[in-house]
């Protein structure tokens, strides 16, 4: 391959790299995540919603649908288990 070729490919990588890196990254929660972000913060599992991936969004919108996240606000129980570990 010449350089010339070579130097396309890698700007056309670029290119979707950054696009994805965008897409991958959503501002604030999705409507239909929203619920499951204040439950997660009630928990002490996350100290921000924003900033996360689809896929991060939809994790805790399984997990708060199962129930794991406390939806009352109670002492951090994960903290102290991380407290434990560390």
């Amino acid at each position: 391959m010449k350089i010339v070729e070579l130097e396309k490919i890698v700007k056309e990588q670029d290119k979707r790299i950054k696009e994805l890196e965008a897409k991958a990254c959503i501002d604030e929660p999705p409507e239909w995540a929203k619920e499951a972000c204040v439950n997660a913060k009630r928990a002490g599992i996350i100290d921000t919603s924003n900033n996360g991936s689809r896929d991060f969004y939809r994790f805790k919108t399984v997990l708060d649908r199962l129930g794991y996240l406390i939806k009352t606000c109670r002492p951090n129980v994960f903290a102290n288990e991380v407290q434990k570990i560390s």
